[in-house]
């Protein structure tokens, strides 16, 4: 429990951390209150303008060492991949469906959807989930964008984490893409390399 507490807390951090270093946007707590659904996060371009609302949610790994034993057979190994497949899309889907909850009362502006995982969910693992909640239920509300960014730790717990893979990002609606290629576009040139820097990448926990 004290782990998944830490991890939680590390990955609702995290995405301020990150994309504050990488973009010009500024990420401000939101304070929950009482039977209110409120997002994590305000998030503001420089001169304090709010831009779009964000919640977070951390994907934990909860399969244990002992689902990786050196002894197991070709059809064990077969079946627990399969088996953190179904987990993984699970996980997406439950914090997918509490995170749209809390986004609900805002309308107005862009909102967007973080996923931070600790585990081996990636990019494809959230288009299928996104891919499937668009086929079963067209009529139910969606974030405007998403992002999903995979967070490593060597050491547990400590006051650094690294970020190796490039941050995915989707986008829903046309106010989604026009808040991911104004505020969060793709790191692909020169010049976006020259002020992020070289993956794999190390902040500090603030």
């Amino acid at each position: 429990m004290i782990y998944e507490e830490y991890k939680s807390d590390l990955g609702e951090k995290a995405p301020k951390i990150v994309f504050e270093d990488f973009y010009n946007i500024k990420f401000k707590k939101i304070s929950r209150k009482k039977n209110q659904k409120t997002p994590d996060y305000e998030i503001t371009d420089l001169n304090e303008n709010i831009i779009a609302y964000c919640e977070v949610k951390s994907l934990l790994d909860t399969l244990h060492s002992k689902d990786f034993s050196m002894q197991m057979s070709q059809e064990a190994i077969l079946e627990n991949s399969i088996k953190r497949e179904v987990s993984y899309l699970s996980k997406l889907r439950n914090h997918h469906g509490k995170a749209i909850l809390q986004l609900s009362n805002n309308h107005n502006l862009p909102t967007l959807i973080v996923f931070s995982s600790f585990n081996m969910t990636d990019h494809i693992d959230m288009d299928k989930m996104l891919q499937e909640h668009k086929n079963l239920y067209p009529q139910c509300p969606m974030a405007d964008a998403y992002a999903l960014m995979k967070i490593h730790q060597s050491v547990v717990p400590s006051n650094t984490f690294e970020i190796k893979y490039t941050i995915a990002t989707r986008w829903n609606t046309d106010l989604g893409k026009y808040f991911l290629d104004k505020y969060l576009p793709p790191i692909n040139t020169f010049q976006d390399l020259q002020k992020i820097g070289k993956l794999p990448k190390s902040f500090n926990i603030n």
